[in-house]
């Protein structure tokens, strides 16, 4: 018996007092609910629920174990919100840049913007040489001219005398 999951289904049986909408609300089965519910009743060993052929009500018990298991799963939810969001924002992000006289107050500007992520680190590349993006790993690649390689995926940024566009690499 996977425990978070029947908590999850005993909390929202607890709440519309239904196996048929709380299987709806799940997308399982009528069946599915009744099975992890009566599952965890015996590994409790006492009733969450008084049952009879209308409707179901919590026991003195199953009230008592509603709140806990509520905050288990708030607690399990932040843990792991908290954790995913760390995760997402971490990390080196490879950019290159032609040589322009404004790259001191781009870059500047980019780690203010950046502050809030520690965990993130910018690898600023100012060079006009072509570049492979796939064998110099690089994620955000701006280049001036009309012409991308095939493995780039082309945005136009804004017009000049000379179109200037970025590019990201390609994840496999």
């Amino acid at each position: 018996m996977d425990k978070l999951n029947a908590l999850k289904y005993f909390c929202s049986t607890a709440e519309t007092l239904q196996f048929r909408k709380t299987a709806l609300r799940l997308s399982v089965s009528p069946q599915v609910v009744t099975r992890v519910i009566a599952e965890l009743e015996q590994h409790l060993g006492e009733q969450l629920f008084t049952r009879n052929t209308r409707n179901i009500h919590l026991t003195e018990f199953g009230a008592a174990f509603l709140l806990r298991a509520q905050q288990l799963l708030a607690d399990s939810e932040n843990l792991f919100s908290a954790a995913k969001e760390k995760d997402e924002i971490r990390g080196i992000v490879r950019i290159t840049v032609p040589q322009w006289n404004d790259n001191g107050r781009i870059l500047a500007h980019l780690l203010e913007k950046c502050a809030d992520y520690p965990e993130l680190y910018i690898d600023w590349r100012s060079n006009d040489a072509k570049l492979n993006a796939v064998k110099n790993q690089l994620d955000i690649g701006i280049r001036i001219g009309t012409q991308a390689e095939d493995l780039m995926i082309v945005h136009k940024i804004c017009d000049t005398t000379d179109k200037i566009v970025a590019t990201a690499r390609r994840k496999a």
